[in-house]
């Protein structure tokens, strides 16, 4: 143990020795987050809206007004990134985390915590939490709805009216069997769907997000879709859709039908679920390659307890040659149309849009960091490895004056 304390006090000191210079009033502000905490705020729930941050840094630089707003904002951001705060700029008005930890720790921890956790954590009825709970849970934090706005600017749950909230990380039960059984008329029903899967045995899904997958579509959707722990279930005029996690936590499953052969409709809900799931895996997975395949739409049709589904290559070659394509596995053919489209429109012509199959999806890097927390569609919690857009513009502390940081007040 001693050599490990001894290898990271050598560690700090090397990193400190060449840490980079930080603009000039974002290290005043790291130097005032303590006195902050405990004077401006409740350590036990260290959070500022914009104005009281606004009037701390005033009183900080002894000014009475701001010149330039956006400044304080860009600066702001720059601390963000190194992890000092949290700055949710999605909101109206922005938030200021004061501590990173007490948001992961003290609010994350108590809401994802498992039962059998020593700590006071949500438990759920029937997979909804109630608004008393929340409050009875995290009864030292005074203002218990900017908590709970903090928790939906951070995709962790969803409420409806207010009072009930589902946090899809907390579901606990599978989807009824039930819940999607065969049509009246399934020689009229029409299905298709796809499959989004890990590239490669190396791959994975991050563990939220599948459960961001379910915020994201509560929060776009029309109409209120089902959720169990491994799927959703959506609905649209002429249209339902299956939404299956695979039970490896590998591949996620979509299937669209309707009963009216509604083709159209169908696509264009498979096209908007499709980029709730490529968008999540932007976020939450950036360096997962997935590749995606064409589900059996016989198979779909028959409810088959397995999903059997097609390579891109093998849609591809029947495509160039005569539009079948066959299962060695189910041991049947199928028309390229009826695994794409859903079947040709009574116009005799495919119609593109929703259609099944983007070829391969690589992975995203977003250059020199890594996501850690996003929050909303506006504050992300990244780590960098230095200063970049905007920032590089601020003053840094090693070169610059003292007169030059009153840039932000008014003369």
């Amino acid at each position: 143990m001693w050599r490990l304390k001894g290898l990271l006090t050598r560690m700090k000191t090397q990193l400190q020795a060449h840490q980079r210079a930080i603009p000039k009033l974002c290290a005043e502000i790291i130097k005032c987050l303590p006195k902050w905490t405990k004077d401006k705020c409740s350590p036990k729930c260290p959070v500022l809206r914009w104005a009281q941050y606004k009037a701390a840094v005033m009183e900080m630089m002894g000014i009475e007004s701001l010149a330039d707003e956006d400044f304080l904002k860009t600066s702001s951001q720059y601390l963000d990134h190194l992890g000092e705060i949290l700055f949710v700029s999605s909101l109206t008005e922005p938030i200021v985390i004061l501590a990173p930890n007490w948001l992961c720790t003290d609010v994350f921890g108590k809401v994802m915590a498992p039962k059998n956790f020593p700590i006071q954590h949500l438990r759920t009825v029937k997979d909804i939490v109630k608004k008393d709970e929340i409050q009875k849970v995290f009864q030292d934090v005074a203002d218990i709805d900017l908590l709970i706005t903090l928790l939906q600017e951070f995709q962790l749950c969803h409420t409806f009216d207010g009072q009930e909230f589902i946090i899809p990380g907390l579901l606990t039960q599978a989807m009824p069997p039930e819940k999607w059984q065969k049509t009246e008329d399934p020689t009229k029903t029409v299905y298709f769907g796809k499959q989004v899967q890990c590239a490669d045995t190396t791959d994975m899904f991050s563990s939220g997000f599948f459960p961001r997958v379910q915020i994201r579509l509560m929060r776009q959707l029309k109409n209120r879709p089902l959720l169990w722990r491994d799927g959703a279930k959506c609905f649209d005029c002429n249209v339902e859709s299956l939404i299956k996690l695979s039970p490896d936590g590998r591949a996620v499953n979509i299937c669209v039908r309707s009963e009216q052969a509604d083709k159209q409709s169908c696509r264009q809900m498979l096209e908007q679920i499709d980029n709730v799931i490529n968008n999540v895996l932007d976020e939450c997975s950036p360096g997962t390659t997935t590749e995606e395949r064409v589900l059996s739409a016989r198979a779909l049709k028959e409810h088959r307890e397995e999903v059997y589904s097609y390579g891109m290559d093998q849609i591809d070659k029947a495509e160039a040659g005569d539009g079948i394509v066959y299962h060695d596995i189910l041991g049947f053919s199928e028309d390229v149309n009826d695994l794409l489209y859903g079947g040709r429109d009574d116009d005799g012509e495919e119609k593109e849009q929703g259609a099944v199959g983007n070829r391969h999806r690589q992975p995203k890097m977003y250059g020199h960091h890594n996501t850690i927390i996003n929050a909303g569609d506006g504050a992300v919690f990244h780590m960098y490895e230095g200063a970049v857009g905007a920032v590089e513009q601020l003053q840094l502390e090693d070169s610059v004056s003292e007169a030059s940081s009153d840039r932000l007040a008014l003369e």
